[in-house]
């Protein structure tokens, strides 16, 4: 049945984090060498079996994965009733919590990779400034204004880590 099988993949489910946390990443890599692929990207849009999909949406498949996982199993759930098959029901519903927290995990994964790369980029462009230390955090950016003594209005940056406030 698909409880067992789920079952028996479940630790592997592990990897599609490591792949989704490196998806963005990955992207503007293949995008930067684009003109050296070309000829092998524009291959592949030949080949049948691939059905005129292009690397870019081959590519994004493993993310969606999982959550339309989290659907199947939502929707093979929502058909299985308790009263007449409570075994079932139950695995089944074990199975959908335990996709649920690795889709949970995988997401946490993914804004927190989002979050380092916000505040090393936001390192690199404060020169003189040291916001990047050992685990800081960009929690909040955003537009803030300041009013000059001349009384003119200067629009700054603003830029709160989990260890100071700045702007630029």
């Amino acid at each position: 049945g698909i409880v067992p099988a789920f079952r028996e993949v479940m630790p592997f489910f592990k990897l599609y984090a490591v792949y989704a946390d490196g998806f963005d990443g990955g992207m503007r890599e293949l995008r930067q060498h684009s003109r050296q692929l070309e000829g092998v990207l524009q291959a592949a849009l030949r080949v049948r079996e691939l059905n005129g999909l292009n690397c870019d949406s081959l590519l994004i498949l493993p993310v969606q994965r999982m959550p339309r996982y989290e659907m199947l199993l939502a929707a093979m759930l929502k058909h299985t009733e308790p009263a007449r098959d409570a075994a079932a029901h139950g695995a089944l519903l074990g199975v959908l919590n335990s996709i649920r927290d690795s889709n949970r995990d995988i997401n946490d994964r993914m804004l927190e990779s989002d979050r380092v790369q916000q505040t090393l980029a936001l390192q690199r462009r404060l020169i003189g400034h040291k916001l990047v230390g050992p685990g800081t955090r960009l929690l909040k950016s955003g537009p803030v204004f300041k009013l000059c003594s001349d009384g003119r209005v200067r629009g700054r940056q603003a830029y709160l880590s989990d260890s100071e406030l700045s702007y630029a």
